[in-house]
């Protein structure tokens, strides 16, 4: 098992994150951390087209492929690889739909939920 910081440091050293989930019934809900680190971390990324991926990032942040398709997936790889400004607009663009989903935002929104569901319950 690998620490937090083991994971960042393997990220920083990639040029690309990619996202290969296939589709199983499950997988097309999962909100992948893993998309918020690359965005923080200043990676493209490349993941399966799923609905939990298309709730948090627009399709211009993100290199969407069909899910379990190798030759999707390698031409989006080809095509990041070729094109350098798409790869900073993705970037860019995926760092602008990940600032919704910070911690900071999203635990004072846990805390304003507890704090209703604890009124309600007493």
């Amino acid at each position: 098992m690998c620490r937090y910081d083991e994971v960042a440091e393997f990220v920083l050293h990639g040029d690309v994150g990619i996202i290969p989930y296939r589709k199983d019934g499950y997988m097309e809900l999962v909100l992948p951390t893993k998309a918020f680190e690359f965005a923080w971390m200043q990676r493209p990324m490349i993941a399966a087209d799923m609905p939990g991926m298309r709730s948090l990032f627009r399709a211009h942040s993100v290199a969407f492929c069909e899910p379990s398709n190798l030759s999707s997936f390698a031409a989006a790889i080809v095509d990041l690889y070729t094109n350098a400004e798409r790869r900073i607009q993705m970037v860019q663009s995926a760092e602008e739909d990940y600032q919704a989903y910070r911690w900071e935002i999203m635990a004072a929104r846990y805390q304003q939920v507890l704090s209703m569901l604890s009124l309600k319950m007493a």
